[in-house]
């Protein structure tokens, strides 16, 4: 699955850098450890009742190649492909990650369609 972001501006006129700047702040390395990573990534993809982490969760996986039914060939196309396989997996990894407060949640109770009725 091929997504293509919509540009309404010119891509020169991104601050990158300021982007960057911006999310730095809120994050103290020596504080955010895996088990903080694994809280959060479940806080935003699990816990909505809208189905937007779910749906943010597919769409990065979708990018990082999960749904892709064969990995191209060898040779640099296979080697980034599996690059990008490798991150989502860290994305799954942090969001299964065991937590000893905190059971896994109950991936039945969120289909947003638990009966299979179409609407």
């Amino acid at each position: 699955m091929r997504w293509r972001l919509p540009w309404t501006h010119d891509r020169a006129s991104v601050d990158i850098e300021a982007f960057h700047d911006g999310l730095r702040k809120y994050i103290d390395v020596d504080l955010h450890d895996g088990e903080q990573v694994a809280r959060e990534f479940r806080r935003l993809f699990y816990r909505d009742d809208d189905g937007l982490g779910r749906r943010v969760a597919f769409t990065l996986l979708s990018w990082c190649r999960h749904y892709d039914s064969d990995p191209p060939p060898s040779g640099a196309d296979g080697e980034r492909w599996m690059g990008q396989y490798e991150i989502g997996q860290k994305i799954l990894a942090a969001i299964n990650a065991p937590l000893d407060d905190e059971p896994m949640p109950d991936l039945q109770s969120l289909d947003p369609d638990p009966e299979g009725d179409e609407t």
